[in-house]
């Protein structure tokens, strides 16, 4: 997947860089959301007495899931060979802290 260069969020000039970055601004928000409908589906599965366990999300899942929706909307996608060169730099970097 060969993308346009000029697209790419790292070459962009900085007035497209803070337009893209609006979406980071209802992330609290949209956190709390998904935060208490969990906690809601949690308190309900509780006065139904289902037999399932719920288990609510944490805070710390929901603001990753709203990172990542806000992410998305700004097409701020990674390419294989980033993802991939991310998780080299993670293995060595385990290697290193492996040895003594």
């Amino acid at each position: 997947m060969n993308r346009d260069k000029t697209n790419r969020y790292q070459y962009q000039p900085w007035y497209i860089k803070l337009w893209r970055r609006r979406h980071y601004i209802p992330i609290p928000f949209v956190a709390a959301s998904i935060y208490l409908a969990s906690e809601r589906a949690r308190m309900k599965s509780v006065l139904l007495s289902a037999d399932e366990d719920w288990v609510p999300l944490s805070w710390r899942n929901s603001w990753s899931i709203a990172i990542g929706l806000a992410q998305v909307k700004m097409n701020w996608l990674h390419d294989w060979s980033e993802i991939r060169d991310r998780l080299d730099q993670r293995i060595v970097k385990e290697d290193q802290d492996e040895t003594p």
